[in-house]
C-alpha cells in the first residue's frame, strides 16, 4: 500500500516541473545542478514533440529513460535489462505495473536487522504505460523478449561509434550502448539544436547564464535525483530501499546531506517557470500546485468593483469569514492582489513574510535531514513500529510543501509586481 501511494504521489509532483528533482550528493564536481535537470527537462519535452518520426524512435529509450528513471530509482543495468511481458495491465485493479529485473544480492550476515524486502514489480501511471506503449508501437517491437533489443538499435549506434562492435553482443543494448545513446543526445541535439554548451563538470557551468551551459548527465544520476524525491516526499527509509533495489537502509541515509541547496534551487527555478508560464497565460507550469494555489498565480483581471478592499488587493468573498481558506488573506482563494498598487510599506510587509515563510522552511528540512541522516541507526522493526516517527516525517514533509509553494507564490507575486 505505501509504494502505490508513493507512487501516486511522485507522479503527481514529477511533471511538469520536476518538482523535488535532487543531485548526487557523492560528489557535486561530476554531477549536474538542479538547473540543468531543469533544462534537460525542457529540452527533451520539446524535441519529443517537435522532431522527425525517425529521430524520435533513435531517442525514445532516453525519454523513457528520463521519464521512468526519474520517478522510480532504477539502476541503469536494471533499466536497460527490463522485459516486455514484464509491463503490463492489471484489468482486475485497472492498474499498471513493471517488473524490475533487479540484480539478486545476499543479505549481509553483519546487518541483517537492517535488511530490506527489496520491491520487483511496482505500478507506475497511466501515462509512463502509454509512452511505453507508443514506443514499441513505433519501434514495431510489441513482440520482441526485451523493451530495447541491441538488433534494433544497432543501426543507429554501430556506425557513430565503432568501439560498440567490439562489445560483448547481448540481445538488450548493454551499459555502454545506452550512454553511447545518451551522448549522442547531448551532441545532436542538446548542442546542436538547441545550441546549448555541453560541458563536462559543474566548475564549466555558466552560473549567470542557466539555460547556455549543460553539463552531461550520466545514466546513474536520475537515480540519486528520485531517491532525493522520496525523501523530500517523507516515505520511510525502507520503503526508499525497497523502491531502490537497497539492501540495506543505510545504503541512502546520505542523500540527506544537501537538502538545503536542492529546496532552494528548486524554488528558485519553479519561480522563473511560473513567471514565465504566466506571460503566456499557460498553467501546465502549476503542476505541484492546488486549485486553489493555481487561481491565486492566474492574474486575471478580475472585477473588483464590488470585492472589499483589503491590504494587498480585494477579497471577494460573498459570506466573509465563513468562506476564508486560510487565515492569511493573500493565500485564500477568494482574494485577488492588486499587483498595481502595492505601497512600498505593503511590498515591505510581503518581503518580510517571504523570510518568515523561509525561516519555517528551514526548520521542516532540518528535521527531515535529521530524520534520514539518523536512519541507519534504525532497525526494520523500529522502523516499521514506530508511529509517531514516521507521521511526524510525513506532516513536515507535507508542510514543507505548502510552505514553498507559498514562498515561490510570494516571491512571484513580486517579482510580477516589478513587471507593472
Amino acid at each position: 500500500m505505501e509504494v502505490y501511494l508513493l507512487l501516486r504521489g511522485l507522479i503527481h509532483y514529477k511533471h511538469p516541473n520536476l518538482a523535488f528533482i535532487y543531485f548526487n550528493p557523492i560528489n557535486d564536481s561530476e554531477i549536474p545542478t538542479y538547473s540543468n535537470f531543469i533544462l534537460f527537462d525542457e529540452i527533451i519535452h520539446d524535441f519529443m514533440t517537435n522532431t522527425t518520426p525517425n529521430l524520435r524512435v533513435k531517442y525514445y529509450p532516453i525519454y523513457i529513460w528520463w521519464r521512468l528513471t526519474s520517478v522510480i530509482p532504477i539502476r541503469p543495468i536494471e533499466f536497460i535489462e527490463i522485459l516486455n511481458e514484464g509491463i503490463r495491465y492489471e484489468a482486475k485493479e485497472d492498474a499498471y505495473y513493471i517488473l524490475i529485473p533487479r540484480r539478486k544480492k545476499s543479505p549481509d550476515p553483519i546487518n541483517k536487522s537492517k535488511h530490506a524486502a527489496i520491491q520487483h514489480e511496482l505500478k507506475i501511471s497511466k501515462e509512463m504505460y502509454n509512452i511505453i506503449g507508443n514506443f514499441r508501437k513505433l519501434a514495431k517491437l510489441e513482440c520482441g523478449k526485451y523493451l530495447f533489443p541491441t538488433s534494433f538499435y544497432r543501426k543507429f549506434l554501430t556506425r557513430e561509434n565503432l568501439s560498440i562492435r567490439y562489445l560483448h553482443y547481448t540481445e538488450h543494448m548493454n551499459w555502454q550502448q545506452m550512454t553511447t545513446l545518451l551522448d549522442r543526445f547531448f551532441d545532436e541535439v542538446v548542442n546542436s539544436q538547441y545550441d546549448i554548451e555541453v560541458v563536462q563538470t559543474r566548475d564549466e557551468l555558466d552560473r549567470e547564464n542557466e539555460h547556455k551551459t549543460i553539463k552531461r548527465f550520466n545514466l546513474g544520476d536520475t537515480r540519486h535525483m528520485s531517491i532525493c524525491m522520496m525523501m523530500m516526499q517523507g516515505f520511510s527509509e525502507l520503503t526508499i530501499a525497497q523502491m531502490a533495489g537497497h539492501n540495506n537502509i543505510r545504503t541512502q541515509s546520505h542523500y540527506s546531506s544537501h537538502i538545503d541547496d536542492f529546496q532552494r534551487s528548486y524554488s528558485g527555478l519553479l519561480e522563473k517557470s511560473i513567471l514565465q508560464k504566466m506571460n503566456l497565460d499557460d498553467q501546465s507550469g502549476f503542476g505541484s500546485f492546488t486549485f486553489r494555489q493555481k487561481q491565486l498565480l492566474s492574474y486575471s483581471n478580475s472585477d473588483n468593483s464590488k470585492a472589499r478592499k483589503i491590504s494587498f488587493g480585494y477579497c471577494h468573498s460573498k459570506n466573509f469569514p465563513n468562506e476564508c481558506f486560510s487565515k492569511d488573506c493573500i493565500f485564500c482563494n477568494k482574494f485577488q492582489i492588486d499587483l498595481s498598487n502595492l505601497s512600498e510599506n505593503e511590498i515591505k510587509v510581503l518581503n518580510n513574510r517571504i523570510t518568515k515563510i523561509q525561516d519555517e522552511i528551514q526548520v521542516k528540512l532540518n528535521f527531515i535531514k535529521k530524520y534520514y541522516s539518523t536512519a541507519f541507526k534504525k532497525k526494520t522493526d523500529a522502523i516499521n513500529s514506530n508511529v509517531s516517527d514516521m507521521k511526524e516525517l510525513e506532516r513536515n514533509a507535507i508542510n514543507l510543501n505548502i510552505l514553498m509553494n507559498q514562498e515561490v507564490m510570494m516571491k512571484t507575486h513580486l517579482k510580477k509586481q516589478k513587471e507593472i
